[in-house]
Formats: structure tokens, C-alpha cells, sequence
């Protein structure tokens, strides 16, 4: 029955639940084809930003469900999240290089024993999407490697997700350390731990509680200009 449901939703004109159930079902059957013919519709019809938020941000969300109630393996879940990554990686690489923009430079990173990266993926692509300049450090970042940036460049902004996975220290202690890192600039801190933890931050620090309030954020900082998804 799962097979036949697919091969219907891979055939005709879904709408957005059938989508999300149709992303799913390739999932569970490592179907790479079906998956690919999924998000290329929708991306041909929505365009891609508009797939990153309403298709792919929520089957995420329904996946850290899956994952959590033992309904996925990890093998179903590297599968589709590479499969994203790439698609993700690909749009970016896809963009013109925002040299001339006069807006502030974003840092982007996750904590070290943290690898998970698709929603830092998804803020890179978005930043790019508006003309930010993003310099991407990626996953598994240390606070003592962050201290090897040049000054010049840490009067920018800073975004990383503080996620259910990180446990190397109190998260209190750990802000502390990144404003230390960063005195001149704005810190944006996302993710499970700051959001269920109550923090005493600097007025240059932001916590955002997902992707609707880092977008309000986003919008209150200068871009002159915006590149079309299509």
C-alpha cells in the first residue's frame, strides 16, 4: 500500500500534506527518484526559498518526530538529509557572490560535537537570498577556534544553534564565553537549549525561538538589495 501511494503521488499534482507524505514514504524506502521528482515540482512551482520553508523546514520537523518515536532508522535519516544538504548546497553555490553588499557580515557555526547542520544550511541560504555576506564555518566549531578569526572580521553578526545536543558545559557559561569572543557584534542564539533555559545575555545578544522569529530579525537589519529564488 505505501509503494502504490507513492508511485501515485510521484504521478499526479499533489497538494502541500500530500507532499510532506510523499517525502516520508520516499524516505522510508531510500528512494532516491521519487524524492527527487518530489521537491523538483514543488520547487518548479513554488520556487526554491518557498520550498525550503514550507515544505522542507516542516518534513524536518516531522522527522525529528519519526526520529524520537523509533519510526526511522539511522539510515533513513542520513538518507534524506544528505539528499537535502546536497539540494541545499547546490541552490547556494547557485547564487551570485554578494561582493558588493553593504550589509553585515554573518558568522555562521555549530557548537563542537555538534554536526547536525541542515537548519544552519538553510540560514546560508536564506542570508544569501537577501544579499548578506556569510562567511559559513559549518559543524563541530569550538569556542577556541572561533578565537583564531580576525579581528577585523568579528564586528559582524553571529548566528549558532544551541540544539538538545550540546552537553560539553552550562549553557549559561557557554554564552558567556561567546560574547567574550565577540564584544563588537550581534549574537543570535537558537536552538533547544537557549530557548528551554532562561539566559542573562548582553543587550548585543538575541535569542530567536525558530525560523518565523529569526526572520523578523532578519528583516529589521539593513539589506539593500534581494536576489529572486527564481
Amino acid at each position: 500500500e505505501i509503494a502504490e501511494k507513492t508511485r501515485e503521488l510521484s504521478l499526479q499534482s499533489e497538494n502541500h500534506s500530500n507532499y510532506l507524505e510523499g517525502l516520508t514514504m520516499a524516505m522510508m524506502e531510500l528512494n532516491e527518484t521519487k524524492f527527487e521528482k518530489l521537491l523538483n515540482r514543488y520547487s518548479h512551482e513554488n520556487g526554491f526559498m518557498q520550498t525550503i520553508l514550507e515544505l522542507i523546514y516542516p518534513f524536518l520537523d516531522r522527522l525529528r518526530v519519526l526520529w524520537l518515536t523509533g519510526s526511522v532508522n539511522s539510515i533513513q535519516e542520513h538518507f534524506i538529509t544528505q539528499l537535502i544538504k546536497r539540494k541545499i548546497i547546490a541552490a547556494i553555490d547557485g547564487m551570485p557572490d554578494p561582493t558588493t553588499s553593504t550589509s553585515p557580515t554573518f558568522i555562521l557555526y555549530l557548537p563542537k560535537g555538534d554536526k547536525q547542520e541542515l537548519s544552519l544550511l538553510f540560514l546560508h541560504y536564506i542570508l544569501r537570498s537577501r544579499n548578506f555576506p556569510v562567511l559559513y564555518l559549518g559543524p563541530d566549531i569550538s569556542l577556541e577556534d572561533l578565537k583564531t578569526i580576525p579581528k577585523g572580521k568579528k564586528d559582524c553578526c553571529v548566528f549558532t544553534i544551541l540544539s538538545e545536543q550540546f552537553n560539553a558545559e552550562p549553557i549559561q557559561n557557554y554564552v558567556l564565553k561567546l560574547e567574550a569572543v565577540f564584544p563588537q557584534s550581534k549574537i543570535f542564539l537558537s536552538g533547544y537549549q537557549v530557548v528551554t533555559n532562561p539566559l542573562k545575555t548582553n543587550e548585543n545578544t538575541i535569542v530567536v525561538n525558530g525560523l518565523e522569529q529569526t526572520l523578523e530579525q532578519l528583516d529589521q537589519i539593513k539589506s539593500p538589495s534581494r536576489f529572486s529564488d527564481n
